[in-house]
């Protein structure tokens, strides 16, 4: 974006536009707070894309470029989260990291999304590590455990700090997070009373 005459010039690609819960994010502005972060992501290594699937609506997915240990990763994707939380009130759901020098890109050098996204969908990266704000699935039934996990991974935060004297909503819950622990919950057939999150 910039000024000139007094008037706000917006720039960026609209098709690129990040829509989540009626908000729109520039995947540019997400990036630089990725960069910004010194989790190990150089300038440029960075590339924020919302799917286009039906299920996924107000998901968006990040793909970042590291030469970072696979064992520190999971460490970087929790303060990623947190960062771009209180940043942007919104947090991606998936978090793809990738080898240094592979996000595609013009000739000027500026990422292509879409490209990025295409090659995501279609299993073209080398993945070092994904990971997901929700938990894995599992087959025991430990659905008490699973729901921490499930609120956990949204705020970008470790189980354990999650105790019952805290309020989610310092921690970053938003609206759109309380509906996918909603989902979650009845996809397992149980009932989360909005006043247990935000209490």
């Amino acid at each position: 974006a910039f000024r000139a005459g007094g008037e706000l010039y917006v720039c960026g690609r609209y098709r690129d536009l990040i829509i989540v819960g009626g908000g729109n994010y520039f995947p540019n502005d997400i990036e630089s707070t990725v960069e910004e972060a010194r989790c190990g992501v150089e300038s440029g290594g960075a590339c924020a894309v919302q799917p286009e699937v039906p299920n996924a609506a107000d998901e968006w997915w990040l793909v970042a470029e590291t030469d970072s240990p696979a064992e520190d990763l999971g460490d970087m994707s929790r303060i990623l989260r947190r960062r771009i939380l209180a940043v942007h009130q919104t947090a991606p759901e998936r978090i793809v990291w990738v080898r240094p020098r592979v996000l595609p890109r013009t000739t000027s050098g500026k990422i292509r999304r879409r490209k990025a996204l295409a090659m995501l969908n279609a299993g073209e990266f080398e993945v070092v590590q994904q990971i997901s704000a929700q938990p894995v699935s599992s087959t025991t039934d430990r659905t008490a455990t699973e729901l921490a996990e499930c609120v956990a991974g949204l705020l970008g935060v470790y189980v354990h700090e999650l105790g019952s004297d805290i309020d989610l909503t310092t921690l970053g819950l938003t609206s759109m997070m309380t509906a996918k622990v909603v989902e979650w919950s009845a996809m397992r057939s149980r009932q989360v009373d909005f006043a247990d999150l935000y209490a």
